[in-house]
């Protein structure tokens, strides 16, 4: 049997605190794997860029925001 590739997350916050508890939340999921993280809102472009993720779980309030 094939195992699926693991869903690809970004994550971005400017509080490091809450990108790493994101982080590690993601990192208990057998199927999942965090590929980036950002603490701007003007570095998400690059980041999605560089890692191709499926999922982006992003603070809407970042700074950097156009």
């Amino acid at each position: 049997m094939t195992r699926a590739a693991p869903i690809r997350v970004l994550i971005g916050d400017d509080n490091a605190d809450i990108r790493g508890l994101l982080h590690r939340l993601v990192d208990r999921e057998p199927d999942m794997e965090v590929v980036g993280e950002i603490d701007t809102a003007d570095k998400l472009p690059a980041a999605i860029e560089a890692t191709r993720p499926v999922v982006v779980l992003i603070d809407l309030a970042m700074p950097g925001q156009a």
